[in-house]
């Protein structure tokens, strides 16, 4: 016979749920790996949104990108938000829709966060841009999304 391993669709949420809380750091590193090596050689001379659209366009050439866990980095995205750029990470999510919610994906921020603002190679980009994390579903329906910005990071 064959089927679900899952009983119930709240066992297979379960599962969804904490395979996703595996995303935030290989994603991260990943990412800033690719950003970081492309920008440091002409940081100096380069303005902040210039920075910002030239590390996109590094994780772009290596997009999509299984990061993991069933997660693939779509692509990466530079616009001006207000006075300062903003570095948008697009993350598609192999969970079916409705599985995951705004208060799932608020979850991994502590840890984004934490990367972020202690990683010697992406300290210094928090400082010139805010970075966002949009995730989707395997569907593209947006699911949610975390927000980091340098000055969430402690003193």
């Amino acid at each position: 016979m064959g089927g679900s391993a899952f009983k119930t669709d709240r066992d297979k949420a379960s599962v969804d749920q904490g395979r996703f809380r595996k995303w935030g750091y290989p994603l991260m590193i990943a990412s800033a790996s690719l950003f970081a090596s492309a920008l440091f050689a002409d940081t100096v001379k380069a303005d902040a949104l210039d920075i910002c659209r030239e590390g996109a366009d590094a994780v772009n050439q290596a997009a999509p990108m299984d990061i993991g866990s069933g997660a693939i980095l779509q692509n990466a995205v530079c616009v001006m938000d207000g006075t300062e750029p903003r570095l948008i990470y697009r993350i598609k999510l192999d969970v079916a829709e409705g599985m995951l919610n705004q208060s799932d994906i608020s979850q991994l921020k502590n840890e984004q966060l934490n990367s972020w603002c202690t990683h010697p190679s992406t300290r210094p980009l928090l400082e010139v841009m805010n970075v966002r994390y949009l995730y989707t579903d395997r569907s593209t329906n947006y699911v949610g999304q975390t927000n980091i910005s340098i000055h969430e990071c402690a003193k």
